[in-house]
């Protein structure tokens, strides 16, 4: 019970780590169309 809670919030924390990953790099390249225009 404790192992599969551990690897929930484990997961959870993965995940969030990635979607903020992808808003970081969804803002690099929204800046590089910005200074290439």
């Amino acid at each position: 019970m404790v192992g599969l809670l551990s690897y929930c919030v484990t997961v959870y924390r993965m995940s969030t780590v990635i979607s903020h990953g992808l808003v970081d790099i969804q803002r690099l390249l929204n800046m590089n169309c910005i200074a290439v225009n």
